[in-house]
């Protein structure tokens, strides 16, 4: 909403988002900290499917980011 100061709809008590969008409005830090949360994820996922892959048994691991060419 154009001409509204941030926080004075009386709606929101408190915003709380890691990129700091809302206080902010910085789509080069919110896409930079959704960058670093993406590549954070992705290495944990594959550090679980290795270790998956060497334990008997243990089945498979599924997530939608496996799926991006940059995985």
């Amino acid at each position: 909403m154009r001409g509204l100061p941030r926080g004075r709809l009386g709606i929101l008590g408190k915003v709380s988002d890691e990129g700091d969008f809302w206080e902010t409005r910085s789509l080069e830090r919110l896409t930079k900290e959704i960058g670093d949360q993406s590549a954070r994820l992705a290495g944990f996922l594959g550090a679980l499917k290795d270790a998956m892959s060497h334990a008997p048994g243990a089945g498979t691991v599924e997530a939608p980011i496996a799926a991006y060419p940059n995985f």
